[in-house]
């Protein structure tokens, strides 16, 4: 059980790491998925712990400055706003 536990932990790391360096070019919250990546990898890989300390760094300041200024703000609540009323 340990092994198939291991699996689907590098699995799910991975896959979050390639999406997340996918999002960074497209629409998405690249730098949150990598890290999530990153973090999940961290359980079992020791270069994967020294990596998620400046990645979770980048990401907290990446989102702070995404909300900084009200402009930003209103077009981020308008534009999820369209998203669900296209949805």
């Amino acid at each position: 059980m340990s092994a198939l536990r291991r699996t689907g932990t590098v699995a799910a790391g991975w896959f979050l790491v390639v999406v997340g360096v996918a999002a960074l070019i497209l629409p998405g919250p690249g730098l949150l998925m990598l890290f999530a990546g990153l973090a999940v990898l961290s359980q079992e890989y020791e270069w994967a712990a020294r990596r998620v300390e400046p990645v979770k760094i980048r990401a907290f300041v990446t989102a702070a400055e995404g909300v900084k200024t009200l402009p930003r703000v209103a077009a981020s609540t308008l534009g999820g706003a369209g998203l669900v009323a296209a949805g």
